[in-house]
């Protein structure tokens, strides 16, 4: 009896504890008196429920889901070519953002658009490094990035007079959060060349200084992927 109480708490998503006493305010698994559906409540059961004694000292003491915490997304636009643009050639700030996580887990955060490149002719050469961009842990550096800040190729088949194009990109990285709290990311990048700026874009006709969109997913725990 005590192992199939313990599979039925299993099932309805509560941790069941041996306990002789509940306290006023404790949670209570309910079952609809019509369709015998399972559900928990917060002190006591709706006119439609009828409360399930689970017997041998068992109580329902806590209502969430495995890892306290559910998953959750959310999402940001960032600058566009008005503000986030840079002529350095050394690792600089195009945009930030923050995260709040909603408790320890993992974040999958991704940064996906377009970037605008202006530049000269690339000479002898049809393929060529037209700057950088990375999704880092803190401010103008190259090095905090998760192996996200790449080299931005380009090929101008033609070798015309100059580059002028938006490619898209995607950067994406996998954070681990102890706790719950704030966390920041920021977009750096680079130019190849003095003056021949790189710039982030985006596609909005609303908006003149829309950017790449930054879109965030928190997960209790993480998968184990591996190769091959």
């Amino acid at each position: 009896m005590l192992d199939r109480l313990g599979r039925l708490c299993g099932l309805v998503g509560v941790a069941c504890v041996v306990s002789g006493v509940a306290t006023a305010d404790a949670a209570v698994l309910c079952k609809h008196k019509k369709t015998g559906a399972l559900s928990i409540a917060a002190g006591v059961c709706t006119k439609k429920q009828v409360p399930v004694t689970l017997g041998n000292g068992l109580t329902v003491t806590d209502t969430t889901l495995s890892g306290g915490v559910p998953p959750a997304v959310g999402a940001v636009m960032l600058a566009g070519a008005s503000t986030a643009t840079t002529t350095n050639t050394t690792p600089t700030t195009l945009d930030s953002f923050t995260v709040t996580a909603p408790g320890p887990g993992i974040l999958t955060v991704t940064v996906s658009g377009f970037y605008f490149i202006d530049a000269q002719a690339p000479g002898a050469s049809s393929i060529t490094v037209l700057g950088d961009l990375g999704l880092c842990d803190t401010a103008d550096t190259d090095t905090t990035c998760g192996s996200t800040y790449v080299n931005l190729w380009y090929q101008d088949a033609d070798n015309d007079t100059d580059v002028n194009t938006t490619p898209a990109f995607t950067l994406t990285r996998t954070v681990a959060v102890a706790t719950a709290g704030a966390r920041k990311f920021y977009l750096n990048g680079q130019a190849a060349s003095p003056g021949q700026p790189i710039a982030l874009w985006g596609t909005s006709t609303t908006d003149a200084n829309a950017g790449p969109t930054a879109s965030v997913i928190f997960t209790p725990a993480a998968l184990t992927v591996t190769r091959p």
